[in-house]
């Protein structure tokens, strides 16, 4: 931060394009450790760990940090030593967090702040707040507590103290983590799921209900999922609550695929197509737009659909052979079943790339 208050990015030393592999940190490690996400720190607790790779979810966790270090004016953990740093971090600890008893004001700034705070350094990367909702929030602040043409200066938090009443105090710690621990985590609902069992389905809806209502963008996607099956009810619905838990839905998918669920951005553009008309331009734009994304995250059956619609001309793409080609040797590359007959039957050599580059 400069003396005008201008922030400049700086220590590009670990940087890496965002497809590339995570790069070996353990020569620097003990200069990031304050500000690591949890799931990249167990790599540093045992020569066995598993290799977890760098996600955004990484970097918002840390910006979470960051963002404690500019409230408080110092590092955290500080004068802590490596050992006690990941042994806190990864059972769930963090740093705390002073109660306020300055200005309204500054209370308000201060409390949004918090939110933000504790919604990126959450513990399950899932649950993290995604980069573009953070922007949002982060922008509406500025909105609201910086008048136009004003230039914002340092917000002095008075009413913070280092004595121990004016923490958090260690039982609302436990209780909060107590809340957590009851709810089952959302790949154990997926457990339940596949079983089939309709009472186990109805501990699956519960916990993705549970998880959808903190964030869990895979619980998000599994909650649209069940109230588009209907998996959610014995009951026989009716029509129209056929109709209305669909719409409900569409709003769930379109969500959890904006936070980087490949297999949601694939059901948004389904349920699109089946809940809508493609004729209007925006819906179509819409449909195309999250199938080709779910196809450039790796969905096979996104990629396949893509080829028939460009090689055989649908809705309302003209015919494009090299473009159909070019999916559907990406699909069968990628495994899928339908793919593989219809290149065969081609007589398509898939492991010629030349039209697989996106």
């Amino acid at each position: 931060m400069t003396s005008r208050l201008e922030p400049r990015l700086a220590n590009f030393h670990f940087a890496r394009m965002s497809g590339d592999i995570s790069l070996n940190l353990e020569d620097g490690v003990l200069n990031i450790i304050h500000w690591l996400a949890p799931e990249k720190m167990y790599e540093y607790m045992s020569l066995n760990a598993k290799k977890r790779p760098y996600t955004q979810k990484c970097e918002i966790f840390s910006f979470g940090m960051m963002l404690w270090e500019l409230c408080f004016e110092k590092v955290p953990y500080q004068c802590k030593d490596m050992v006690y740093i990941t042994n806190h971090v990864t059972k769930g600890g963090r740093e705390r967090i002073p109660i306020y008893s300055g200005s309204e004001e500054g209370k308000e700034i201060y409390l949004e702040f918090i939110k933000i705070i504790k919604i990126a350094w959450a513990h399950i990367p899932e649950e993290r707040i995604s980069i573009s909702k953070l922007y949002i929030m982060l922008s509406n602040m500025q909105k609201k507590y910086v008048p136009p043409g004003y230039t914002p200066d340092i917000l002095r938090i008075s009413g913070l103290s280092d004595d121990e009443d004016l923490y958090m105090s260690e039982d609302e710690d436990i209780k909060e983590t107590n809340e957590i621990e009851e709810i089952l985590e959302v790949d154990q609902g997926i457990d339940l799921h596949v079983t089939r069992d309709p009472a186990k389905r109805k501990t699956a809806w519960k916990c993705f209900v549970a998880n959808a209502a903190k964030g869990h963008s895979k619980a998000i996607f599994w909650q649209g999922y069940y109230l588009w099956k209907g998996y959610y009810t014995d009951i026989k619905r009716t029509p129209k609550q056929t109709m209305e838990d669909q719409n409900k839905a569409l709003h769930l998918f379109k969500t959890a695929a904006d936070g980087g669920i490949i297999e949601a951005q694939l059901r948004y553009s389904f349920a699109l197509k089946e809940l809508n008309d493609l004729k209007a331009n925006d819906v179509y734009e819409e449909f195309m737009y999250y199938l080709k994304l779910a196809a450039e995250n790796g969905n096979p059956i996104a990629m396949f659909n893509l080829s028939d619609i460009y090689l055989n001309g649908k809705f309302k793409e003209k015919k494009d052979e090299v473009t159909g080609l070019r999916y559907l040797k990406l699909a069968a590359l990628n495994k899928n079943e339908k793919a593989i007959t219809l290149a065969n039957q081609k007589g398509l050599n898939i492991y010629d790339l030349n039209y697989t580059e996106f």
